[in-house]
């Protein structure tokens, strides 16, 4: 259930045109980093799918500044 919420949150965030990168690693982030690692986006396939896409630096985490360049139709291509 949690998970379906989750996701819920994030595409509602993603949608929103003034949803902010922090707002989805809030969202997303369980260990309180500021980041989201592979493991935290994995509740969520769209985003998991393209993780690496959107690992701009490869340090295999999420920034804020990282899922604010997220766009949902790269995702459905």
């Amino acid at each position: 259930m949690m998970k379906k919420i989750q996701y819920c949150l994030f595409l509602l965030l993603i949608c929103c045109s003034s949803a902010q990168g922090n707002d989805i690693v809030i969202a997303l982030d369980r260990d309180h980093d500021d980041l989201v690692s592979r493991e935290e986006a994995a509740i969520l396939p769209l985003l998991i799918k393209n993780f690496d896409h959107l690992d701009a630096n490869f340090d295999k985490q999420l920034s804020a500044n990282e899922i604010l360049a997220f766009r949902l139709n790269d995702c459905v291509r």
